[in-house]
């Protein structure tokens, strides 16, 4: 079964951080990871965290997304803009759940990343994540905030049996998902494909929606695709 980490990166507002901690425990999760956080102790951070104040306790701290997300099969990141230039793909939460439950077998790992309260990720950090995941809304405005968010997402990922997970730094490094985006982005960057163009961050996010058994069947072409290259 995947095990699931929730990435808050640079949070602003104590309080924020506490009730994200709550709507976490609340769903079985204790494990949250701050990238460059506020005083997620503060007395507003635990008074928003009622009863969940080991969760900011044992905070993992990292001083940006790529420490963070180092290693894992499935990075999520959220957004409320789907007008970004930097990925044209979004998906709503209950197609990501579903994704991973039918492919858990290679997605052993997964990120959900949230952004800052007033401007979410950046471009760059967008780059950073696999699939990028908006929840649809009525209304422009009032949007949900970063507490409710991770609440709904929380909840969808505990309704499909998702487990909490330890720090995601131990995860092996070989896994199928891993290996696989790191041949494609190895590929893609010798045919000199630049990060920044829409049609790498493309390419890698439909290789990251693929299922199991497609994604061994590329990675056995990859392999073949080397081979030949090298004769």
């Amino acid at each position: 079964m995947s095990e699931i980490q929730f990435v808050l990166v640079e949070p602003a507002v104590a309080g924020n951080v506490g009730a994200c901690a709550r709507a976490l425990k609340t769903m079985g999760y204790s494990h949250l990871t701050l990238v460059n956080p506020c005083d997620h102790l503060s007395v507003e951070a635990k008074t928003l965290a009622h009863g969940s104040h080991d969760v900011l306790e044992k905070a993992r701290l990292v001083d940006n997304l790529q420490k963070a997300i180092e290693n894992v099969d499935l990075v999520i990141g959220t957004t409320a803009n789907i007008h970004r230039k930097a990925r044209k793909d979004f998906y709503n939460p209950e197609q990501i759940m579903e994704h991973i439950s039918k492919n858990n077998d290679t997605i052993k790992t997964v990120a959900i990343v949230f952004g800052r309260e007033e401007s979410g990720l950046s471009n760059e950090e967008i780059r950073m994540c696999d699939i990028l995941s908006s929840i649809p809304i009525k209304t422009r405005f009032p949007s949900l905030n970063l507490a409710q968010s991770v609440m709904l997402y929380a909840y969808l990922c505990a309704r499909s049996g998702f487990r909490d997970s330890e720090i995601l730094q131990d995860t092996p490094k070989d896994s199928v998902r891993t290996v696989l985006k790191k041949q494609v982005a190895e590929i893609l960057q010798k045919l000199e494909f630049k990060k920044e163009e829409n049609i790498y961050n493309l390419m890698m996010e439909r290789l990251n929606m693929t299922g199991s058994d497609d994604a061994h069947l590329i990675l056995s072409f990859l392999k073949r695709l080397k081979g030949f290259l090298k004769s």
